[in-house]
């Protein structure tokens, strides 16, 4: 399997395990998670790194387009 392959098929998997959950909740949890493995495997120096990298290139992270509802 490659890589690619992998990723999408986590991707579907995380998003059936969060079908129905509030998804501020899910992100929430994902994004501690996310963290904690980082912090787990990474040196010190590569786990500044990658955080500093993320909050660096928060404007090129996309939307999910989803029916948002309306107000009438």
């Amino acid at each position: 399997m490659n890589e690619n392959t992998e990723i999408e098929e986590l991707y579907l998997q995380i998003e059936n395990i969060t079908m129905g959950t509030e998804p501020l909740v899910s992100a929430g949890v994902l994004m501690a998670q996310a963290l904690r493995i980082y912090k787990t495997v990474l040196s010190p120096e590569e786990y500044i790194r990658i955080t500093q990298h993320i909050l660096s290139t928060t404007d090129l992270i996309s939307e999910y387009t989803i029916d948002k509802p309306t107000t009438h």
